[in-house]
């Protein structure tokens, strides 16, 4: 957070009382957790029998927080936990963003899948938290690498093998994929605004889509704009591939022998 929302949280965590704490997308952000909005509103957990004033602009919530889930952050604010915060997470975003902001959650290292589930259980909402948590990987390297995650696994698509290593026929690394399916020869890369802008990283991507082709494999790529506006759409496409390459009805050229053929695997 930059300093002015930081003396506005201030002034807001002094007027609830002293055992007001950071929470839920304020403490993520404290947290330096991915989000896929920035928060549109201060929140705030306050003890169950706290009566807490309204203030214009702020969402309090009212739970009991262990003493071990109540710390400092590096503002001196006082904030839920890295675990907690994520168990809120899990337990009130949208399953897009949940497991966007879990997946950051568990790369950050400051908290683990059995943290943050001991964190929910029995807590209003934890039947989503669940699926949340099943969805998680921290191997995640982008936001959208997360979000578009969820939308395949919405359209029935098979987990993807993520952070994939594809290589050549002379057993040289051509890219680390952002989602794979083997058996079908099938890449899947996200691009990010800063990540693949510029000339430079415009012919690595064109060198690296080349050499795929060359090495038996398919690609399909998606970019910000369209996993965030229509990443429902984006997972249709892909299911559509997969039961082309699985048919026979969509062909790549075979490493091995240089000539054209249908790829084998189960279709989805």
């Amino acid at each position: 957070m930059s300093p002015d929302p930081l003396l506005a949280l201030g002034r807001v965590l002094t007027r609830l009382g002293p055992k007001a704490l950071a929470s839920h997308t304020t403490a993520a952000a404290l947290h330096a957790f991915d989000l896929l909005e920035p928060p549109d509103c201060i929140q705030i957990t306050v003890p169950r029998t706290c009566t807490a004033p309204h203030v214009e602009g702020v969402r309090v919530w009212r739970s009991d927080v262990r003493a071990a889930d109540v710390g400092l952050a590096d503002s001196g604010l006082p904030v839920t936990s890295p675990a907690r915060t994520a168990a809120d997470l899990a337990l009130t975003l949208p399953l897009d963003q949940a497991v966007l902001a879990i997946d950051s959650a568990l790369r950050s290292g400051r908290c683990s899948v059995a943290q943050i589930r001991s964190r929910y259980r029995a807590r209003p909402g934890a039947r989503h938290a669940g699926e949340v948590l099943a969805l998680a990987d921290p191997r995640a390297g982008s936001r959208i690498e997360s979000c578009l995650r969820v939308r395949l696994h919405e359209a029935g698509i098979p987990p993807p093998e993520t952070q994939f290593p594809i290589l050549d026929t002379a057993g040289e690394l051509i890219l680390v994929a952002d989602f794979a399916w083997p058996a079908l020869r099938l890449v899947v890369e996200t691009d990010g605004h800063a990540y693949h802008s510029g000339r430079r990283r415009l012919l690595v991507d064109r060198y690296r889509a080349n050499a795929l082709l060359r090495a038996g494999w398919h690609l399909m790529r998606f970019g910000y704009e369209d996993v965030v506006g229509r990443g429902r759409h984006c997972a249709r496409l892909v299911l559509m591939t997969m039961r082309k390459l699985a048919s026979g009805e969509l062909w790549v050229p075979l490493a091995r022998t240089g000539v054209g053929g249908p790829l084998p695997g189960p279709g989805p």
